[in-house]
């Protein structure tokens, strides 16, 4: 559906005269785009009919900036990956209302940041990143992490319910890319 969506507003922009060449670069950009757009149009839409604005906020804000430098696990497909988006973000509103503030959050907390530094970036088959590529992101991905456990003290200061939000969010990512590592180690141990 969304392939057809983009090669039909690629074949548009062709017949307007507005792009000539490079066509599949184009109907790949506008699969992305219209896929994440639905992705975060979902999430939203979940969010004000929840009344989780700010969950909406903190998960569509994290999980996408920080997974761009992680990376991880990938749905084979559009459906299923905006299933798993959908449903990530419904077991993240799931958590984080019955989870309180713990040391054993706090323990997963810490040990999946730990996980996220030691570990990323991880690419996929489809976008196979250069050595470069992956110093940068691991740097990325580092400041991120640091950044990110610099604000959990300061919401701990504050004592912030927005605490359980963030360290349920990154316990996530984390999985997600444990998952992934098994995935690309899995495919290569295939090829």
């Amino acid at each position: 559906m969304i392939k057809t969506l983009s090669n039909c507003i690629v074949t548009r922009l062709i017949r307007n005269n507005i792009i000539k060449d490079e066509i599949e670069i184009y109907s790949y950009g506008l699969e992305l785009l219209i896929s994440s757009a639905i992705g975060i149009i979902i999430i939203s839409l979940i969010a004000i009919y929840t009344h989780r604005i700010a969950e909406g906020v903190i998960y569509l804000s994290g999980f996408i900036f920080i997974r761009k430098y992680t990376g991880g696990y990938h749905c084979k497909t559009y459906f299923t990956c905006k299933c798993a988006f959908i449903g990530i973000f419904i077991l993240y509103i799931g958590l984080i209302a019955v989870l309180k503030t713990n040391i054993l959050l706090h323990i997963l907390f810490g040990l999946s940041a730990m996980m996220i530094w030691f570990l990323a970036p991880c690419d996929h088959e489809n976008k196979v990143l250069t050595t470069d590529e992956k110093k940068h992101y691991k740097r990325i991905s580092k400041g991120i992490i640091s950044m990110y456990f610099l604000i959990i003290c300061i919401l701990y200061a504050e004592s912030s319910v927005y605490i359980v939000h963030m360290e349920v969010l990154l316990i996530i990512i984390a999985v997600l890319l444990i998952m992934g590592k098994l995935e690309r180690r899995k495919n290569n141990e295939e090829n």
